[in-house]
């Protein structure tokens, strides 16, 4: 009896070492399944955004490329229009100063030899106000030129070509103004000792303010210009 109680306590005993063993087994691959798994998840992670990263990049670039710009060429090209704006401004504005700073004296010096209304001379004030204009014209000589020459610095070296556009809107816009202040629209009236050119009775003092200034106005501009640029340049050296 003793005999059969312990046979069957090492049965026992072994049924119960299998279970623990197959049990232990069983563990060991869950685990080795579960480690399997979350590295193929990481992996595909690390994949899914290398491609999701990669078909972005691809599409910026695209839309880039069929745009025809760049980012650095946007930043270049905006940058070289707001130097290249910023210059226009620059001269138009040195242009019109300085032509209403010289026609000023000009058209003081010019003003007895009009008769305003009534009679009257000529007052400060419309002297002002017309090389305010005078200002104007000399810009509309300066497109004239660009647009002719298709250079917008063709006062700086204007040739015979630039003479020439200078000649003949000088002539053109004197003689326009002239006729339709005068005789159009009658605000003054030239007094005895105006000379007049023949025929078309327009003054000739006011012919030769249009021709003799705008030369030497553009001449000036060009010689500041080329002063205020020196003063940059040394200025961003030190």
């Amino acid at each position: 009896m003793s005999t059969l109680c312990t046979r069957c306590s090492i049965n026992s005993d072994k049924d119960l070492t299998g279970s623990e063993s197959s049990l232990a087994s069983w563990l060991n691959i869950s685990t080795t399944i579960r480690r399997s798994s979350e590295r193929s998840f990481r992996n595909w992670r690390r994949t899914e955004r290398f491609r999701i990263g990669y078909w972005r990049g691809y599409v910026g670039s695209k839309k880039r490329i069929e745009s025809g710009t760049s980012h650095g060429e946007e930043d270049v090209g905006v940058s070289s229009s707001e130097h290249w704006s910023g210059d226009l401004v620059r001269r138009l504005t040195m242009l019109f100063v300085v032509a209403v700073l010289v026609n000023y004296p000009w058209e003081r010096l010019q003003s007895p030899l009009y008769v305003y209304l009534g009679g009257a001379s000529i007052p400060w004030w419309l002297c002002l106000a017309a090389s305010l204009a005078d200002g104007l014209f000399v810009l509309v000589i300066f497109g004239v030129g660009w647009m002719a020459l298709g250079r917008r610095t063709w006062f700086e070296q204007p040739g015979i070509e630039g003479y020439l556009v200078m000649l003949i809107s000088g002539v053109a816009i004197s003689a326009g103004v002239e006729w339709i202040t005068v005789h159009g629209l009658r605000w003054w009236t030239y007094g005895e000792q105006m000379p007049l050119l023949p025929i078309v009775k327009i003054g000739l003092v006011p012919m030769t303010q249009m021709l003799v200034l705008p030369p030497l106005i553009f001449r000036l501009v060009t010689a500041l210009s080329r002063y205020l640029d020196g003063t940059t340049r040394e200025s961003m050296r030190t």
